[in-house]
C-alpha cells in the first residue's frame, strides 16, 4: 500500500505506536479494588488515587495479631504484578483491624 503522507507524520504515526507498546497501561481505582477484594473477600476497602499511584485503606480481622509488616505484604501479595508492570507505581497502605479502624474514625488519628 503506497503512503502519501509526509515524513513528519509517518514518524508521529509511528512514534505513537511504539510508545503505546513500551509504556504499561494504568490501573483504576476499581480495577484495583477488585484485586484486593480478590484477596481479601470480608475486608472494607477504599482505594484512592490516579496515574499509577494509590492509597489503600483495607480494614479486615484477618489482620488482627499481625504486625505492620506483615499486613503490608499481605497487601503487596495480590498486586504484585501489577507493581511490576509498571501499572500500579506507587501505594500508600492503611491495612488495619475493625477496632483500630474504629478508633483512627473516631479520634482522627
Amino acid at each position: 500500500m503506497l503512503c502519501f503522507c509526509s515524513l513528519d507524520q509517518t514518524y508521529s504515526k509511528l512514534r505513537g505506536l511504539v510508545l503505546n507498546e513500551l509504556e504499561p497501561s494504568t490501573m483504576n481505582t476499581e480495577q484495583l479494588k477488585s484485586l484486593l477484594a480478590q484477596a481479601f473477600p470480608d475486608a472494607d476497602i477504599a482505594v484512592t488515587g490516579e496515574a499509577g499511584k494509590f492509597d489503600l485503606r483495607i480494614v479486615d480481622t484477618g489482620f488482627e495479631g499481625k504486625r505492620t509488616v506483615a499486613r503490608q505484604q499481605a497487601v503487596y501479595a495480590p498486586i504484585n504484578e501489577q507493581i511490576a508492570s509498571g501499572a500500579v507505581h506507587a501505594v500508600t497502605i492503611r491495612a488495619m483491624t475493625p477496632e483500630e479502624w474504629r478508633k483512627v474514625s473516631m479520634f482522627g488519628a
